[in-house]
Protein backbone atom coordinates (compact mmCIF):
# COMPACT_ATOMS: atom_id res chain seq x y z
CA UNK A 1 0.00 0.00 0.00
CA UNK A 2 1.68 3.20 -0.80
CA UNK A 3 1.11 5.28 2.50
CA UNK A 4 1.84 8.54 1.84
CA UNK A 5 -1.08 8.51 -0.77
CA UNK A 6 -3.25 6.59 1.05
CA UNK A 7 -2.45 8.54 4.30
CA UNK A 8 -3.10 11.87 2.66
CA UNK A 9 -6.25 11.31 1.01
CA UNK A 10 -7.53 10.22 4.36
CA UNK A 11 -6.22 13.54 5.51
CA UNK A 12 -8.66 15.15 3.06
CA UNK A 13 -11.16 13.44 3.47
CA UNK A 14 -11.34 13.52 7.38
CA UNK A 15 -11.22 17.48 6.46
CA UNK A 16 -14.55 17.67 4.65
CA UNK A 17 -16.05 15.53 6.78
CA UNK A 18 -15.54 17.49 9.78
CA UNK A 19 -16.53 20.57 7.57
CA UNK A 20 -19.71 18.66 6.76
CA UNK A 21 -19.92 17.95 10.65
CA UNK A 22 -19.63 21.39 12.01
CA UNK A 23 -22.44 22.66 9.14
CA UNK A 24 -24.60 19.49 10.68
CA UNK A 25 -24.72 20.17 14.41
CA UNK A 26 -27.93 18.97 15.97
CA UNK A 27 -28.52 16.42 13.31
CA UNK A 28 -29.10 13.33 14.39
CA UNK A 29 -26.51 11.15 12.43
CA UNK A 30 -23.80 13.71 12.99
CA UNK A 31 -22.18 11.68 15.63
CA UNK A 32 -22.27 8.62 14.02
CA UNK A 33 -20.91 10.02 10.49
CA UNK A 34 -18.38 11.84 12.64
CA UNK A 35 -17.16 9.07 14.47
CA UNK A 36 -17.03 6.87 11.74
CA UNK A 37 -15.03 9.14 9.34
CA UNK A 38 -12.74 9.63 12.37
CA UNK A 39 -11.95 6.34 12.54
CA UNK A 40 -11.07 5.73 8.67
CA UNK A 41 -8.47 7.83 9.30
CA UNK A 42 -7.56 5.82 12.76
CA UNK A 43 -8.10 2.61 10.44
CA UNK A 44 -5.34 4.17 8.19
CA UNK A 45 -3.13 5.15 10.77
CA UNK A 46 -3.34 1.46 12.59
CA UNK A 47 -2.90 -0.08 8.98
CA UNK A 48 0.17 1.89 8.44
CA UNK A 49 1.96 0.48 11.43
CA UNK A 50 1.50 -3.50 10.70
CA UNK A 51 3.63 -5.80 11.69
CA UNK A 52 3.18 -8.48 9.15
CA UNK A 53 1.79 -9.17 5.94
CA UNK A 54 -1.38 -10.85 7.56
CA UNK A 55 -1.69 -8.08 9.99
CA UNK A 56 -1.69 -5.75 7.05
CA UNK A 57 -4.36 -7.70 5.77
CA UNK A 58 -6.43 -7.45 8.56
CA UNK A 59 -5.85 -3.87 9.57
CA UNK A 60 -7.08 -3.16 5.71
CA UNK A 61 -9.91 -5.38 5.99
CA UNK A 62 -10.98 -3.32 9.14
CA UNK A 63 -10.47 0.05 7.10
CA UNK A 64 -13.06 -1.54 4.33
CA UNK A 65 -15.47 -2.41 7.48
CA UNK A 66 -15.31 1.35 8.56
CA UNK A 67 -15.69 2.90 4.94
CA UNK A 68 -18.64 0.78 4.15
CA UNK A 69 -19.85 1.55 7.68
CA UNK A 70 -19.26 5.38 6.66
CA UNK A 71 -20.95 5.19 3.14
CA UNK A 72 -23.75 4.03 4.39
CA UNK A 73 -24.58 7.34 6.65
CA UNK A 74 -23.85 9.33 4.04
CA UNK A 75 -26.09 7.07 2.13
CA UNK A 76 -28.85 7.76 4.18
CA UNK A 77 -28.16 11.83 4.68
CA UNK A 78 -28.14 11.99 1.10
CA UNK A 79 -31.84 9.80 0.59
CA UNK A 80 -32.99 12.21 3.26
CA UNK A 81 -31.52 15.53 1.41
CA UNK A 82 -29.99 16.65 4.98
CA UNK A 83 -27.00 17.51 2.60
CA UNK A 84 -26.73 18.78 -0.80
CA UNK A 85 -25.95 16.66 -4.08
CA UNK A 86 -22.99 18.81 -4.51
CA UNK A 87 -21.55 17.92 -0.55
CA UNK A 88 -22.78 14.35 -1.23
CA UNK A 89 -20.87 14.09 -4.72
CA UNK A 90 -17.81 15.48 -2.92
CA UNK A 91 -17.15 13.37 -0.17
CA UNK A 92 -18.63 10.11 -1.77
CA UNK A 93 -15.93 10.34 -4.66
CA UNK A 94 -13.13 10.93 -1.84
CA UNK A 95 -14.24 7.79 0.06
CA UNK A 96 -14.88 5.68 -3.30
CA UNK A 97 -10.99 6.76 -4.16
CA UNK A 98 -9.74 5.49 -0.85
CA UNK A 99 -12.01 2.84 -0.92
CA UNK A 100 -10.65 1.55 -4.22
CA UNK A 101 -6.98 1.85 -2.77
CA UNK A 102 -7.99 -0.31 0.16
CA UNK A 103 -9.40 -2.81 -2.08
CA UNK A 104 -6.04 -2.83 -4.08
CA UNK A 105 -3.81 -3.16 -1.54
CA UNK A 106 -5.54 -5.69 0.11
CA UNK A 107 -5.54 -7.70 -3.24
CA UNK A 108 -2.10 -7.38 -3.67
CA UNK A 109 -0.96 -7.94 -0.07
CA UNK A 110 -2.97 -11.29 -0.52
CA UNK A 111 -1.23 -11.92 -3.80
CA UNK A 112 2.72 -11.08 -2.91
CA UNK A 113 4.90 -13.83 -1.27
CA UNK A 114 6.03 -12.79 2.38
Amino acid sequence: MSANIVREKGLDLVDKIMTLCSAMEGDPLMPELSRSGLSILSNIHEADRAQSKADLIQKLGNLHSEINKFLFYLGVLNVTKNISEQEFESINTAVTEVSGIITSSIETAKLTDN
